[in-house]
């Protein structure tokens, strides 16, 4: 948000958020920015009618990065949150009367058990996903796309997300994290570190701000419509390899043993 703000002086920008954080958006966002509590699986994104046609008149570009992105979720909620929720910000877009740019926001995880190359316009083959948040973001994608012929879109997938790659501050200590965890425990307990299964599953990590660099290059690049963009470590290491560097990095040693994955 404060990038868009400080590239462009005179842009103006509103932020639907849910209700329960929207005291902690009012104090984040400063000027030139307009706070607005909503729902995106309502029709209507929960907004007043006043407020909706008014922004339907006014909005130029939309940034789509709301979804839930807990791997255990129910289907109930992913379906109504990802899915539902994208087709009413499509629905939403369709509706705006000075719109450039849709940037949505999906997930590199779309192709689910597929494996080779995955092309854009074979997205949908009758694929297993490994969980619904995988299945329901690939539905969502799959509607964005098929606006695409009325609505200019640019569509994102980052890999797994972490914090800031030179502060480390990140807002949710969780998914890759509970590698430090329990690297933590160990140590509390004078326990030897342990790894846990084989470890050699690729582990695609990307720091939020290369996410928020890449979506603003695209929101400005007019040859970004259309066009689907990966914000992906294009050689990741395994799993393993992560949890040994974090466990030298925040314990000053490797791990000891390996727990097999069946046991775990």
């Amino acid at each position: 948000m404060r990038a868009l703000l400080d590239d462009d002086p005179s842009a103006q920008v509103a932020c639907l958020v849910e209700a329960r954080m929207e005291q902690a958006a009012r104090e984040a966002a400063g000027d030139r920015v307009e706070v607005l509590p909503g729902d995106i699986t309502d029709r209507r994104l929960g907004l007043s009618d006043d407020d909706y046609e008014r922004l339907t008149a006014e909005t130029t570009a939309v940034f789509h990065l709301a979804a839930v992105y807990n791997l255990a979720v129910p289907l109930e909620i992913a379906q109504k949150v990802n899915v539902e929720g994208t087709g009413n910000i499509v629905e939403f877009c369709r509706r705006c009367e000075k719109l450039q740019r849709h940037n949505y926001v999906s997930t590199a995880y779309v192709a689910g058990t597929r494996k080779n190359v995955v092309y854009e316009h074979e997205l949908i083959m009758g694929q297993w996903f490994k969980n619904h948040y995988e299945s329901t973001k690939f539905q969502a994608e799959v509607w964005v796309r098929e606006s695409m012929d009325k609505v200019p879109t640019a569509i994102y997938r980052p890999a797994i997300v972490v914090g800031d790659s030179d502060s480390g501050q990140t807002q949710k200590f969780d998914g890759p994290y509970f590698m430090l965890r329990a690297i933590g425990v160990s140590m509390q307990r004078g326990w030897p570190i342990a790894k846990y299964g084989r470890s050699a599953a690729p582990f695609n990590v990307v720091p939020v701000d290369f996410v928020v660099n890449g979506l603003l290059a695209g929101s400005k690049d007019d040859k970004a419509i259309g066009e689907t963009f990966h914000l992906v470590d294009p050689e990741p290491i395994s799993s393993g390899e992560v949890f040994t560097l974090l466990s030298q990095l925040y314990a000053n040693r490797k791990p000891a043993y390996t727990v097999p994955a069946r046991p775990v």
